[in-house]
Parts: C-alpha cells; structure tokens; sequence
C-alpha cells in the first residue's frame, strides 16, 4: 500500500482491514502486497459487504432509541 493515497494514511486503511479480518489481518495486507490482481476484488468485496452490514446495524440502532 502506498503511504498516501488519496489524502488517507496507510494506518487507516491497516485499521480498517484489522478491524475485518482481526488475526488474519497480516496474512491479508501480505496478499496485497504480494498478489494485488487477486487479492483486492476480495478484500474490496468484504469491505463493502461490512459497510452494509455496519449501516444496518446503525439504522436498527437509531430505530431502537
């Protein structure tokens, strides 16, 4: 990962795939760096799949107060 892209740290996006594949995370930024071509369609589709996932449990949240 480069160090800055588009105006976000690479500890952000380190965070973020932390925060997805908890002890798994390293063997997934080690994927990246190692086979990019196969490695972000599946990381980039587990992201978006979490996104929907966090917004809903907000949206149920926000309903519930």
């Amino acid at each position: 990962m480069a160090a800055v892209t588009l105006g976000s740290s690479e500890v952000v996006h380190r965070k973020a795939i932390q925060r997805i594949y908890g002890d798994k995370a390293a063997d997934i930024i080690d994927g990246l760096k190692k086979n990019p071509v196969v490695a972000v369609p599946l990381v980039l589709r587990r992201l978006k799949w979490k996104d929907e996932e966090w917004k809903d449990a907000q949206r149920q949240f926000n309903k519930a107060s």
